[in-house]
C-alpha cells in the first residue's frame, strides 16, 4: 500500500511539473486548436502578448498564424483587433495570409487583407500568396488576391511564374484561369538557364493537357529559346507521343493569331 502511494505521488509530482512547464504559447496553441475564443480572450486580457510565440521545435508561429491556418475566423478577428502583427513570419517566411491561402480559407484571407496583410510578400522559397493560391487551385482566393494587387506573372527567384508552374503540373483548369485573367501565355523566363515558356516547359515534362490548353490559348509553338530549344524539341525529348502530335499539328496550322491585350 505504501509502495502504491509512493508511486502515485511520483506520478502526481510529474503531472504538476509538466503543468508548471506549460508556456503561454502552449496555452494559446491549445485554445486555438479547440477553437476556444473565450480562452484566447482570457489569455490576452490577463496580459499575454497577442504575438506570444508558439514553439514547434525550432520553428515558431504567432497565435494569428496558427488561427489563420486552422480556420478560426473569430479568433483571427479578435487577435487582429488586439494588435497582433498581421505580417509576422515563421522560420520558413510564411505569413498568416499564406497559411490561410494554403488551406483555402477565403473568409480569413479577406479579413487579413482588410487588416493590412501584404499580398506581395514572399516566403522563404520565393512563393507569394497568389502563387500558393494558383498552385493549390484555390481560384476564388486567387480572384480576391488579384483584386487587391497581386501580380499574375510574378516569378519566384528561379523564374517560375504561376502559369509556368501550373503548366508543368498539368493543371489545365489553372492554366486556363491564369491566361483568362491576363497572364502572358508566351512570356519567356529563366533566361539564365537558356529560357523557357509555359509551353516549352509543359512539352518537356510531357503534360499533354497543359500543352493542348496553352496552344488553344495562343501559345506560339515556333518560339525558340536562347539555348535553341523549342516546344517540339522538348516534346521529342520527353518521348510523349501525344504531346509531339499536338505540337506538330499546331506547327502545321501556321502561326496562331495574336491575342488581344
Amino acid at each position: 500500500m505504501r509502495a502504491l502511494s509512493a508511486a502515485f505521488a511520483v506520478v502526481l509530482a510529474g503531472g504538476l511539473l509538466a503543468s508548471a512547464e506549460r508556456t503561454l504559447g502552449d496555452e494559446f496553441a491549445a485554445a486555438i486548436d479547440r477553437g476556444n475564443i473565450l480562452a484566447v480572450k482570457a489569455l490576452v486580457e490577463d496580459g499575454a502578448d497577442p504575438d506570444t510565440p508558439i514553439a514547434y521545435g525550432e520553428n515558431k508561429v504567432t497565435p494569428l498564424m496558427k488561427a489563420a491556418g486552422r480556420g478560426r475566423r473569430d479568433i483571427v478577428k479578435y487577435l487582429v483587433s488586439k494588435g497582433a502583427t498581421v505580417n509576422g513570419r515563421n522560420a520558413d517566411g510564411d505569413t498568416a495570409l499564406m497559411e490561410a491561402v494554403k488551406r483555402g480559407f477565403d473568409d480569413i484571407v479577406l479579413l487579413l487583407i482588410e487588416a493590412g496583410a501584404d499580398v506581395k510578400a514572399r516566403d522563404g522559397r520565393g512563393s507569394t500568396a497568389f502563387s500558393l493560391a494558383a498552385f493549390g487551385a484555390h481560384l476564388e482566393i486567387a480572384d480576391v488576391l488579384i483584386q487587391h494587387g497581386a501580380a499574375l506573372d510574378q516569378a519566384d527567384p528561379s523564374g517560375i511564374t504561376p502559369l509556368l508552374g501550373a503548366a508543368s503540373m498539368g493543371n489545365e483548369e489553372v492554366v486556363r484561369y491564369l491566361v483568362g485573367k491576363g497572364a502572358k501565355v508566351n512570356a519567356i523566363t529563366q533566361l539564365e538557364y537558356g529560357g523557357t515558356t509555359a509551353l516549352t516547359t509543359a512539352a518537356r515534362v510531357g503534360q499533354a493537357a497543359s500543352v493542348k490548353a496553352l496552344l488553344e490559348l495562343g501559345a506560339d509553338p515556333r518560339l525558340r529559346m536562347k539555348d535553341g530549344a523549342t516546344a517540339l524539341s522538348n516534346a521529342q525529348a520527353s518521348g510523349n507521343e501525344e504531346v509531339i502530335a499536338l505540337i506538330q499539328a499546331a506547327l502545321a496550322k501556321g502561326k496562331p493569331p495574336a491575342r488581344k491585350p
